[in-house]
C-alpha cells in the first residue's frame, strides 16, 4: 500500500491553471507548486508577477500565458502553449470566471454570452483539449472545475452567473463518465462567498459582514482554504473520485435549507 504523502506528491508533473493571477485560482496554483509541480499560470489583465513570485519562491518554474478566454479558440493554444513549454502537462484547473449582473428588461443574449463564454464555454473547450493531451501522453490526468454556491443556490438577480455555474457540474459529470476508463478524473468545488476581489468589487463591507453573519462557520472564505481540495483533487489521492462537485462554503448552502 502506498504511504499517503507519497500520492499527494506532485514533483514531475506539470499544472494548467486559469484565474492563476490573484483569488481562488492563484492559491491553487501556490498549493499545486508547493507539491512539486511545475505551473503555467493562463491570465488575462491582471498582472502575473505575484503568482511568479510565489510559484518560484516554491522553487518551481512558472511560465504566464495570456490569454482572452472570452475567444474559446484560445483554448487549443493554452495547451500547445504549456506543452511545448514543459514537454507535458497533467493537470488543469479552470478557475476564471467573471460576474455581472443584468436586469431583465436589459437582458440580452450579449450580455448573457459574457459571462457564459468564460464561466462555461471555455472550461469544455479547455477541458477538451487537455483530454485529448492526457490521452496522447498515455498517463490519465486530473481536471478541476471550479463553480459556484450560486449555481446550486441561486441569488436572485444572477441569471446568466447561476446558469454558467450549475453548468459546470453537468461538464464535469458527462466529462467523467466519458473518460474515466482513460484514467481522466474531472471534478469540481463550489466555492461560498470567498474574499477575493471579485467579492469585494460586488459588494460593500457592511454586505459582505452581513454575509459573514449567516455563514455558519462565521466568516467568509479566503483563497487558502481551496489550497488542501485542489491538492487532494489534483493529486493520486483521489484516483477513484471523478464527477463529483464539491462545496466549499463553511456549510452556508446547508443552512440555507432549513
Amino acid at each position: 500500500m502506498r504511504n499517503v504523502m507519497e500520492m499527494f506528491d506532485l514533483k514531475g508533473k506539470t499544472a494548467v491553471v486559469t484565474g492563476s493571477a490573484s483569488g481562488i485560482g492563484q492559491a491553487m496554483a501556490e498549493s499545486l507548486a508547493e507539491a512539486g509541480a511545475d505551473i503555467a499560470g493562463v491570465y488575462n489583465k491582471t498582472s502575473p508577477e505575484e503568482t511568479r513570485v510565489l510559484i518560484e519562491k516554491t522553487g518551481k518554474k512558472y511560465f504566464p500565458i495570456q490569454a482572452d478566454l472570452r475567444d474559446a479558440e484560445n483554448a487549443s493554444r493554452i495547451i500547445e502553449k504549456a506543452v511545448k513549454e514543459f514537454g507535458e502537462i497533467n493537470i488543469l484547473i479552470n478557475c476564471a470566471g467573471v460576474h455581472k449582473t443584468t436586469p431583465y428588461k436589459n437582458f440580452s443574449f450579449d450580455e448573457y454570452s459574457k459571462v457564459t463564454d468564460v464561466n462555461q464555454n471555455v472550461i469544455v473547450f479547455l477541458s477538451v483539449e487537455a483530454s485529448n493531451q492526457f490521452i496522447a501522453q498515455g498517463k490519465g490526468g486530473k481536471i478541476i472545475n471550479v463553480g459556484s454556491m450560486a449555481g446550486l443556490v441561486p441569488p436572485p438577480g444572477h441569471l446568466a452567473y447561476c446558469t454558467s455555474k450549475q453548468a459546470i457540474s453537468g461538464i464535469t459529470m458527462a466529462m467523467a463518465v466519458d473518460l474515466a476508463k482513460k484514467k481522466i478524473n474531472i471534478n469540481a468545488i463550489a466555492p461560498g462567498f470567498v474574499l477575493t476581489k471579485m467579492l469585494s468589487n460586488a459588494a460593500d463591507e457592511e454586505t459582505l459582514a452581513r454575509v459573514a453573519k449567516k455563514i455558519p462557520a462565521g466568516r467568509l472564505g479566503l483563497p487558502e482554504d481551496f489550497k488542501g481540495i485542489a491538492l487532494f483533487l489534483a493529486s493520486d489521492a483521489s484516483d477513484f473520485v471523478n464527477g463529483q462537485t464539491f462545496l466549499v462554503d463553511g456549510a452556508h448552502a446547508n443552512s440555507l435549507n432549513l
